[in-house]
């Protein structure tokens, strides 16, 4: 199989962006090379949604057919801490009383 796709690369975050006519040609690849290649891409992806949910889970299981979906936030104490991390004192007092009204204290 060979497909082509368009891609628009900046240099950095404020350059200007330049597009890329890239081929993907998998003529010769074993089904193993393909099926590596993609699990890299499919583990580096949730990698990046584990450090943007501040939470990295001991043991995961990716299912291909649902690639390419945000997974959603899942609160635990450490993905709840590392968002704090970004808030304003005022924000935080204000986490810990919704937690401490949840409570019912």
């Amino acid at each position: 199989m060979r497909k082509t796709y368009e891609v628009d690369t900046k240099p950095d975050a404020k350059g200007a962006s330049k597009r890329t006519v890239v081929t993907v040609d998998d003529t010769g690849a074993t089904p193993e090379q393909l099926f590596d290649q993609a699990a890299r891409t499919l583990i580096v992806t949730a990698q990046g949604g584990w450090r943007r949910n501040g939470s990295i889970p001991a043991n995961f299981t990716i299912l291909v057919k649902d690639a390419g979906t945000r997974q959603p936030f899942v609160a635990t104490p450490d993905s709840i801490a590392a968002k704090a991390g970004s808030m304003s004192k005022e924000e935080k007092l204000a986490l810990i009383k919704k937690i401490q009204e949840s409570l019912g204290k």
